[in-house]
C-alpha cells in the first residue's frame, strides 16, 4: 500500500465516525464536494448584502469583530430573522459585498439551504448527500474540504440546519 493510499484510508477513518457522551450522539461524515457556494447543497442568498438584509424582517443585527487591512476594514456581523441567523463578512471598501460564513436555519418559511428543508426526515437529508445516519444520532455533521452541515434531529426530523462556511 502506498503512503498517499493510506493516507486515504486514515483521512476516511477519522472524517467518519461516531462520537457518543452521556447526553447526546453526534455523527461526522465526510462528503468532499460539499459547499456552502456552489452545487445543489449551497445556500440560496441574494447577490448584494442590501438584498440580503431584505429577505425577511430583520430583528436585530451586530458587529461582532472588526478587521482593518491596509485600505479597508472588514466587519463580521451577525443578522437575526425570525427562524434564521446569518453570520457574514462585510468589506468598508464595497458596500454591497458580502461573504457568507455561517448559517442556522430553524423555521421552515427559510428555503435557502440548497436541498434540505426543516421538517425532512433526516435520511431525505443524507440520501441527497450519500452519507450514512447512526440512527441513536441527533447531530449529523456533513463536511467537505472547506465547508460543513450541521443537521440537529429530533424524533427522526430535522429541527435545525447549520452551514459553516470557509471565508477564505
Amino acid at each position: 500500500m502506498s503512503a498517499r493510499s493510506l493516507l486515504l484510508v486514515a483521512i476516511g477513518s477519522i472524517c467518519t465516525y461516531t462520537t457518543a457522551t452521556a447526553e447526546q450522539k453526534d455523527q461526522v461524515n465526510y462528503v468532499p464536494e460539499f459547499s456552502c457556494s456552489r452545487g445543489p447543497h449551497s445556500l440560496r442568498l441574494p447577490k448584494s448584502y442590501d438584498q440580503l438584509r431584505s429577505i425577511g424582517k430583520l430583528k436585530s443585527q451586530k458587529v461582532i469583530a472588526t478587521q482593518d487591512w491596509d485600505k479597508y476594514k472588514t466587519h463580521e456581523r451577525e443578522l437575526l430573522f425570525d427562524g434564521l441567523r446569518l453570520t457574514v463578512i462585510t468589506f468598508t471598501n464595497d458596500k454591497a459585498r458580502y461573504v457568507i460564513s455561517g448559517a442556522e436555519i430553524t423555521d421552515r418559511r427559510w428555503s435557502i439551504a440548497g436541498s434540505f428543508k426543516i421538517g425532512d426526515t433526516i435520511e431525505e437529508a443524507l440520501k441527497s448527500l450519500n452519507a450514512r445516519r447512526n440512527p441513536k444520532a441527533n447531530q449529523i455533521k456533513v463536511g467537505g474540504d472547506t465547508d460543513s452541515v450541521v443537521f440537529r434531529v429530533v424524533d427522526g426530523r430535522v429541527v435545525a440546519i447549520a452551514y459553516d462556511c470557509y471565508t477564505g
